[in-house]
């Protein structure tokens, strides 16, 4: 019986420094790999994401321009609208100016050969 106990209480604290070095370098390990996994992740995912935009922008780069397009005329239409009134308005009024000016210079015309004649 004292050799079971000296037995036991020799292994004991061994077994227990064991498993208590292993949880440690478990934990360590875990916690190391999530750190690295995560470093890595973001420097594949920025290699990848690098990669991947430079494929978009290869392949769909009309189709990005298309789809940007589309959607920032289905936000702004109202404003592409009023835009687009606001220079059909100067063209017109530009336009109009013209004919006007025109109209006045062949009455002006008109009186100042009258007035010779």
């Amino acid at each position: 019986l004292p050799k079971l106990s000296r037995w036991r209480v020799q292994w004991r604290p061994r077994i227990t420094l064991r498993m208590a070095l292993r949880r440690a370098l478990r934990i360590v390990l875990r916690t190391a790999l999530r750190i690295a996994g995560w470093t890595a992740l973001r420097i594949t995912l920025r290699r990848a994401l690098r990669i991947a935009l430079r494929i978009a922008l290869r392949i769909t780069l009309r189709r990005a321009l298309r789809i940007a397009v589309w959607i920032a005329l289905r936000i702004t239409l109202r404003r592409a609208l009023r835009i687009a009134v606001w220079i059909a308005g100067w063209t017109a009024l530009r336009i109009t100016l013209r004919r006007a000016l025109r109209i006045a210079l062949r009455i002006a015309l008109r009186i100042a050969l009258r007035r010779a004649l």
